[in-house]
């Protein structure tokens, strides 16, 4: 059977360079040791030598034999063989376009928020495992969702005495509010991006399922600042119970949807170094959520068939 195999793989070689002699007009290209990815390389240096306008019409010969030649086996494997190789090129030139008509600034800020991606949690675990499923997202989604909730409920019970686990809390909540900004960054302006200049079309599971998520992360981020306003207070001595903790949670829920930082500064009553900081990215992150991420991804929702048809 080996002997049968290695027969049929050269006499269909050796079509293959009957095609290509015939189709490039060139001698037929074929020794003993030829196979698939010599001839390949030999249909690559073809086309580069070709200019821009000679490639469109070989793109458009080929479609032209594809149609003619649906029925022949042989003939339409060399044609698809070569329109693969020739689709190679033209990836090529989406990539160098994008290149030099976006100038450097599209660039940067994707070279900068790939970075940042990698150094996101999700990250490490996904480097950490080969296989995430859209299973594991959601556990992620949701996990971090509840985790947020219960840390500040649990932070708001906690006092100095207990700064070691304060700061872990404190740590873990400004990682994951970073996490979900870039994240939200990403998907919006760089995944894309990114897709077209690999000559890929960028596509997401569902538009429903990717709205659900955003507003588990919008909810999620306002319990994580609320973490973090209830952290602050204990580090820097103070007693989070002169404001109740449905007040310290409102007051952050009020401020990255409105936009209004006076709402916390109302709730805490006190003034502390870091508060002005805070209250600042909480406004910015509102407005990545709010304006940005929600307004387009809500947009692209399918539209619902009314009764009365108007």
């Amino acid at each position: 059977m080996k002997i049968l195999d290695d027969r049929l793989d050269k006499i269909i070689i050796d079509e293959y360079c009957d095609l290509y002699s015939k189709w490039f007009n060139e001698e037929k290209p074929y020794s003993n040791d030829m196979n698939t990815k010599k001839l390949v390389e030999l249909i690559e240096n073809k086309y580069k030598c070709m200019t821009e306008k000679q490639r469109n019409i070989e793109l458009i010969s080929i479609k032209e034999r594809l149609e003619t030649n649906s029925r022949d086996g042989i003939n339409s494997c060399f044609y698809i063989l070569c329109l693969e190789v020739l689709n190679l090129f033209s990836n090529e030139k989406v990539e160098k376009n994008i290149n030099i008509e976006d100038g450097f600034i599209v660039e940067l800020s994707d070279f900068i928020f790939g970075i940042l991606e990698k150094l996101s949690m999700f990250n490490v675990i996904r480097k950490l495992s080969n296989k995430i499923s859209y299973k594991f997202v959601d556990l992620w989604v949701v996990g971090n969702l509840i985790a947020a909730i219960l840390s500040s409920i649990f932070v708001y019970n906690l006092s100095i005495e207990y700064k070691g686990i304060i700061l872990i809390v404190l740590i873990y909540s400004i990682l994951r509010v970073f996490e979900v900004i870039i994240y939200q960054i990403n998907v919006l302006l760089f995944h894309p991006y990114r897709a077209q200049k690999e000559g890929k079309k960028y596509k997401i599971k569902s538009v429903t399922r990717m709205v659900i998520a955003l507003l588990h992360n919008y909810i999620e981020i306002m319990f994580w600042y609320s973490t973090i306003v209830i952290s602050i207070i204990i580090l820097n001595g103070d007693n989070p119970y002169s404001s109740s903790w449905v007040e310290i949670v409102r007051s952050n829920i009020l401020c990255i949807a409105t936009l209004d930082g006076s709402s916390v500064k109302e709730a805490v009553n006190s003034y502390y170094k870091y508060l002005s900081s805070l209250v600042f990215c909480e406004i910015i992150c509102g407005m990545i959520m709010t304006i940005i991420s929600l307004a387009r991804f809500i947009g692209a929702l399918p539209g619902a068939d009314s009764r009365d048809g108007s």
